[in-house]
């Protein structure tokens, strides 16, 4: 998993895209379509039914595949991006949270905090 993320955090979907493809095409595919479209309303629903498959079929194969639930692969990237956009410090937090796909700024802040283990804030801050 290490060579899943780098060492600023951001995650190397190229990765995700090596791994055993020849049958989870759907799953490089629901990949696409995540780092595509991770500013918009995304869920596994959406893009199954984009596929032509069940939920619960792509589901089970993001989490065989990646290791990880598509909801979890999702919040990652879209944080990995977020770190992006804040680094460049031209973005306040609410716009880095829109921008991402987050509806809910407090709901950002928390999947922030859960994964880089600080507040979108402190995080620009350096601390």
């Amino acid at each position: 998993m290490e060579q899943a993320e780098s060492d600023a955090g951001v995650m190397n979907l190229e990765y995700y895209m090596q791994l055993d493809l020849s049958e989870n095409k759907y799953v490089s595919r629901a990949i696409e379509e995540i780092k595509s479209g991770y500013g918009d309303k995304l869920s596994v629903e959406s893009i199954s039914d984009k596929l032509g498959v069940s939920a619960s079929y792509l589901s089970r194969k993001f989490k065989e595949v990646t290791g990880q639930t598509f909801l979890d692969f999702l919040n990652k990237y879209r944080i990995s991006q977020a770190i992006v956009l804040l680094n460049t410090g031209q973005y306040r937090i609410g716009e880095v949270s829109d921008a991402t796909g987050f509806t809910d700024y407090k709901h950002f802040c928390a999947v922030f905090k859960k994964y880089t283990l600080k507040s979108p804030s402190k995080f620009m801050k350096g601390i």
